[in-house]
């Protein structure tokens, strides 16, 4: 070691990793009181909750169910990039109780749009068939359009086709990428970020 003369921007102590993490201040609740209570009250801010598992076992679902009960009290912003604005539609109509038939028919669309806004105040969709719809171009975007004052929650599904700025070239490596920018833009904006994976 050199004498402490030279410092390492890269290394930091204890005290400055927890200065990062910000204020965790309120917990906010999922809507699911089991799962409330696993988290001792609910979500913080600044954090990544990742779903995940195998096609087909309700990840999706899951947390979309998580978005809308939180969207009554925080201002939630979504990026269904995997199956589109259609898909999500239904999956939203459902989960404010709404037949999956009636969603793709279209006879559910005004009560599920009726339904959705009651009580929540603030619940946005980015068309991720646009090509600014990129995860960074999603955190800073939002952040600046939900109100004051609201947690920012963004729901983003999935890690494997949301596109990221740097993203590199081999998947594998691009979803490690995606990760570890959407923590970072978590941190940064102090967010709630439910991403599936």
């Amino acid at each position: 070691a050199r004498d402490g003369a030279e410092k390492d921007a890269a290394w930091m102590d204890y005290g400055s990793a927890l200065a990062m993490l910000g204020d965790p201040g309120n917990r906010y609740s999922t809507g699911l009181p089991s799962l409330d209570e696993k988290l001792e009250g609910g979500l913080l801010k600044g954090r990544l909750i990742i779903f995940q598992g195998k096609p087909g076992i309700g990840k999706t679902m899951l947390a979309t169910q998580v978005a809308v009960n939180m969207a009554r009290t925080c201002a939630v912003g979504a990026l269904f990039a995997d199956e589109g604005i259609e898909g999500a539609s239904v999956r939203i109509g459902q989960q404010l109780g709404i037949s999956r038939t009636d969603m793709i028919s279209g006879k559910g669309r005004p009560e599920a749009a009726k339904r959705l806004a009651e009580g929540r105040p603030f619940f946005r969709f980015l068309d991720p068939g646009r090509d600014a719809s990129t995860l960074e171009y999603a955190f800073e975007s939002f952040d600046k359009m939900a109100p004051a004052g609201m947690a920012r929650v963004l729901l983003l599904d999935s890690a494997q086709v949301i596109r990221s700025q740097d993203a590199p070239e081999k998947r594998r490596e691009a979803i490690s990428a995606l990760m570890t920018a959407a923590r970072n833009l978590t941190l940064k904006y102090q967010a709630i970020t439910l991403m599936v994976s």
